[in-house]
């Protein structure tokens, strides 16, 4: 059975206790709303990381707020040397309007995503190895833990201009440890895009009970452990490893990236 179809069934037996069984509120605060949360979060995840997901054009009416944003913070891209180069919608939970652009000297491109309620930027150059790394203004997008080739530094708050100053740093950091950057052109966005979405969902379906953590982290604002630089995250200890994020070390800290990962693997 689909996880969408069992997820409406736990949600319509849900409604069915509380509206004809009354429990007493104290259990209903205890059980009721953990139970509703879970179902709604499974729900809200396969269906914005369906696999049958795709980009769409970006909707004229009805977004007018949204891309006046959008478009308001195009001077400050072209300012940082970055010209944009694609936009798409994308119907998710909630749905995002994207602005793409793609920096004129260095291999790194830019998202402007404005979801509704607040707007966010990455920027993400690839590396090798299938390694990338994102740097972003919003203390919510380390909110899931990112496996350990996935890269995340966030800085609150932080305008264009210093984002990209503190990313360049994180770019050169690595480096110097080896991992050299990987261009992808703006035609092999897209489908790099979608590739990173479908690989982010199969690594949060590996994990087990990932519902329960999944709204674990969100209330525990799990992201705050990625607000600050790459190389203070990579120096600590902190690169959180698939199936155990939060454990911070391997008993001794190492200069060597390939060390640290061979470490966290063997954990």
């Amino acid at each position: 059975m689909k996880y969408w179809v069992r997820s409406v069934l736990a949600a319509a037996i849900t409604f069915i206790i509380v509206f004809f069984l009354k429990p007493p509120f104290l259990l209903f605060l205890l059980v009721g709303v953990p139970v509703l949360t879970v179902v709604i979060t499974i729900a809200s995840f396969y269906y914005s990381f369906r696999s049958t997901l795709q980009f769409g054009p970006i909707p004229q009416q009805g977004y007018e707020d949204r891309l006046r944003a959008l478009d308001g913070m195009s001077a400050e891209w072209e300012r940082q040397g970055f010209a944009r180069c694609d936009g798409f919608f994308l119907k998710m939970i909630p749905d995002s309007v994207t602005y793409v652009y793609k920096h004129r000297q260095h291999p790194t491109f830019g998202l402007a995503y404005h979801l509704g309620a607040k707007m966010s930027v990455d920027l993400v150059t690839r590396l090798a190895g299938d390694r990338s790394l994102t740097t972003n203004n919003s203390r919510d997008a380390g909110n899931i833990p990112r496996p350990a080739p996935k890269m995340l530094q966030v800085f609150p708050g932080t305008p264009l201009a210093g984002l990209w100053d503190e990313h360049q740093k994180a770019a050169a950091y690595l480096s110097s440890k080896g991992l050299a950057s990987a261009d992808v052109s703006p035609a092999e966005f897209r489908p790099y895009f979608l590739k990173s979405l479908q690989e982010f969902k199969n690594y949060v379906l590996r994990m087990p009970f990932w519902p329960v953590k999944l709204v674990f982290w969100v209330v525990t604002r799990y992201g705050q452990r990625y607000c600050r630089r790459f190389e203070d995250q990579f120096q600590s200890g902190f690169l959180p490893s698939n199936g155990s994020p939060g454990r911070h070390d391997c008993g001794q800290r190492t200069e060597n990236m390939s060390q640290l990962q061979e470490c966290r693997n063997s954990s």
